[in-house]
């Protein structure tokens, strides 16, 4: 099973843009980890996997970014979200009722899901 560990970072748009040459990582305004959870919080939040990222969806966006910079031999993905768009994406979760959302969820749904799928069976 891979393991994931999500990061959200805040940085000046200065720092986006460094990270968009691939010129280094900026010093952090404001961190926050979710750790393993950001798969199954998209799953929650849109109901399809990480690998199913809509770009038109504030809540996907909110978990995934829009642009992405891979370097699958360093096993790095990073996501972000430009100035114009943080504010779309705090409005649409804010809006959303998390209690809605994860009523009735089991962790069947997370299994069938292919969301880790070899934990759910875990005692």
């Amino acid at each position: 099973m891979d393991v994931y560990a999500t990061t959200y970072t805040a940085h000046p748009q200065s720092g986006i843009e460094q990270i968009k040459a691939s010129a280094g990582t900026p010093a952090a305004v404001a961190e926050c980890s979710a750790g393993k959870l950001w798969d199954a919080l998209h799953f929650v939040l849109t109901s399809k996997g990480s690998d199913d990222a809509d770009a038109a969806n504030p809540l996907s966006k909110a978990m995934i970014g829009n642009i992405l910079r891979q370097d699958e031999e360093a096993g790095e993905h990073i996501g972000w979200i430009g100035d114009t768009e943080t504010a779309e994406v705090a409005k649409a979760l804010k809006q959303t009722d998390f209690a809605t959302l994860l009523d009735g969820k089991t962790a069947a749904d997370f299994q069938n899901s292919q969301i880790y799928p070899d934990i759910w069976s875990d005692e």
